[in-house]
C-alpha cells in the first residue's frame, strides 16, 4: 500500500485537498475518509462532487499524523471512444499548494461507458 507523506508547516490554519482533471474536462466524484495513526477509522471527512472539487481537512493541530483514503472515480460521460484522463490531487496549506501528485492507483487512464475508479492514500505530518 503506497501512502504519500505530506509535510505541513506548523501554524497552518486551513488544509484542503483539491482534485482537478488535467488532460480533458472530466467530472470527478469521491468520498474522503480519515484514520488515526493506529489506522482506526475516524469517519468521513467530506465528498467530492462534479461541482465541488475541494474538501477541507482541518488545521494541522487537528489532523497531524492522520491518514486519509480517497475513494474516487472519474465519472463516465459515455465517451466512445474512451477519453484519456489524469486526476491531480493537490494539498493546499492556507490556500498555497504544498503537494501535488497523480494518485498512483488509477489516477490516470481512460474513461468510456463506465466510471473509472481511483484511490489516493496520504498522511499529514508536521514539517521538520
Amino acid at each position: 500500500m503506497e501512502v504519500s507523506k505530506i509535510q505541513i508547516k506548523r501554524g497552518a490554519v486551513e488544509i484542503v485537498l483539491q482534485l482537478t482533471s488535467t488532460l480533458t474536462p472530466q467530472n470527478i466524484a469521491g468520498v474522503l475518509w480519515r484514520y488515526n495513526s493506529n489506522f482506526d477509522p475516524q469517519g468521513k471527512v467530506g465528498e467530492f462532487k462534479p461541482k465541488q472539487s475541494s474538501v477541507q481537512l482541518g488545521s494541522l493541530s487537528a489532523i497531524k499524523d492522520s491518514y486519509f483514503l480517497l475513494e474516487g472515480a472519474v465519472v463516465s460521460q459515455n465517451d466512445d471512444p474512451p477519453t484519456a484522463y489524469q486526476v491531480l490531487a493537490s494539498v493546499l496549506q492556507d490556500a498555497v499548494p504544498v503537494h501535488k501528485e497523480v494518485p498512483p492507483e488509477g489516477g490516470a487512464g481512460s474513461v468510456g461507458k463506465e466510471d473509472a475508479p481511483f484511490l489516493y492514500k496520504f498522511r499529514i505530518v508536521e514539517a521538520t
